[in-house]
């Protein structure tokens, strides 16, 4: 398996790269609020929404983990996965409405607004830590791509990266996120949906040859973790904050929900075509010990040059689009529902620079826990599992049964986020047999009900 370089690949690899940090530069122009950095002044439009939707959900997965989930949970399982995933996303569209009405700026900010202050920061804090995960999934990925074309050794490649990324998205904010992942949404959907599963399947001899190589069976992975693996996905997904931040930022009601329907329809195709393509693995590289490295493999092996550095630089930032956005996240998540709301009085330039240390600091800490090792995938889910497990509940009450009470939200946020990601930290999973998901969401059902029907109604 050859993944060597041209020189002409590492110059369109680092042109890209400029690229991205010249439109940060310039978008900086814009950026003079908290508003404008978290939402880009709520101007999207119907393509530039579909486009950063679609790069957003097409990261780190879809160009590595979702290949991954194949090799370890099997091809049923990851369907499944995948499926629920974006059945959630469908369960926040039609949240939509609601979280655009009500004025908020965040989904945090949201939930704050239903159920008071102390549920936004702690909304808010759940949030930040999975933000930390998810930027440490995608600097994994990054580290990994860097490794396979021999840019650099894994651990360099993560913290190149995560600076790169940082370095745009400290400057241009939201519309830069947005104005590049509009770009790069192409790319993704020309490379890894078109011409890696034709090239794969034909090089497999046909869709029937490569499913026949795989296997189907149910037994691939126990029906108690599939349980877990898929709670923990459309939960994730149904309260997913940057889809929501996305809603927000749209320009009108029509615009937020039309495009998040049509990112999700093209979001859910692309990553089953991606799943299926995994199919064709064991004919077309057998040799493959780990599958999160093909589609990076078959750049590498069979593009020609220009093409190779195109596409390889077409996934990086498709990771980077990624990291990105839980970046912008998590730095307007802190000073807008944290420190906003326990200090009303300070200044836009402050909350500003709050914003962007955070992003700073949420960088550092998800650049730290990538150097740790460990796949791709379980990186990613560990802090989904916990964010959904706190927050999915308490956003759909937030929406439709608002005589939830506030302490039970509250108490339910933390039950879910801690047990969830202390039952799986610890290995309580595998010991057990029950992921830590279903224990964190049955936790925070029963303080949210408990607690609204043995304490007095709230005025």
């Amino acid at each position: 398996m050859d993944l060597h370089l041209a020189t002409i690949d590492y110059l369109v690899i680092i042109l890209y790269m400029i690229g991205m940090l010249v439109i940060g530069f310039i978008c900086s122009k814009r950026v003079s609020t908290t508003d404008d950095y978290a939402l880009g002044g709520r101007t999207l439009n119907m393509p530039v929404m579909i486009g950063t939707s679609v790069a957003t959900c097409m990261g780190a997965s879809a160009a590595f983990g979702n290949m991954g989930l194949v090799q370890t949970n099997g091809v049923i399982s990851a369907l499944i996965t995948l499926g629920l995933w974006h059945v959630g996303w469908i369960v926040l569209i039609v949240f939509s409405k609601a979280l655009r009405r009500s004025g908020a700026v965040s989904l945090p900010d949201f939930i704050g607004k239903q159920f008071g202050q102390t549920s936004s920061i702690i909304a808010s804090l759940v949030t930040v830590i999975q933000q930390i995960s998810s930027v440490g999934a995608q600097s994994a990925s990054i580290g990994t791509l860097c490794a396979l074309f021999g840019l650099c050794t894994k651990n360099t490649g993560i913290v190149l990266g995560g600076i790169i990324i940082l370095a745009y998205t400290i400057t241009g904010g939201f519309l830069a996120v947005c104005v590049t992942d509009v770009v790069q949404a192409v790319m993704l959907v020309v490379c890894l949906v078109i011409i890696i599963p034709v090239l794969s399947f034909t090089m497999a001899s046909g869709p029937a040859a490569a499913f026949a190589a795989v296997s189907w069976d149910w037994s691939t992975i126990d029906v108690k973790d599939l349980v877990a693996l898929a709670l923990s996905y459309f939960i994730a997904a149904g309260a997913h904050a940057s889809y929501t931040q996305r809603i927000l930022a749209s320009k009108d009601e029509k615009t937020a929900f039309w495009g998040s329907v049509i990112s999700d329809g093209i979001g859910w195709a692309a990553e089953w075509i991606v799943i299926l393509t995994a199919c064709c693995i064991p004919l077309v590289m057998p040799e493959l010990g780990d599958w999160e490295q093909f589609s990076a493999a078959m750049i590498g092996t069979y593009f020609p040059p220009v093409l190779k550095g195109l596409f390889i630089a077409a996934i990086l930032a498709c990771v980077m689009s990624t990291a990105d956005s839980f970046l912008i996240m998590a730095g307007s998540t802190f000073a807008t529902d944290i420190v906003k709301k326990l200090n009303p009085s300070i200044s836009d330039k402050t909350e500003l620079l709050i914003s962007r240390v955070t992003t700073l600091v949420v960088s550092i800490l998800g650049i730290s826990f990538a150097l740790r090792g460990g796949s791709i995938f379980r990186i990613f889910n560990y802090g989904a599992a916990a964010y959904g497990a706190a927050i999915f509940i308490p956003l759909a009450c937030g929406v439709f049964w608002k005589k939830a009470h506030p302490i039970g939200v509250n108490i339910g946020m933390i039950l879910g986020c801690a047990v969830t990601l202390i039952w799986n930290l610890s290995g309580l999973n595998s010991a057990t047999g029950f992921g830590g998901v279903i224990i964190g969401v049955a936790l925070c059902f029963i303080a949210v009900i408990g607690c609204t029907w043995i304490l007095p109604e709230r005025k």
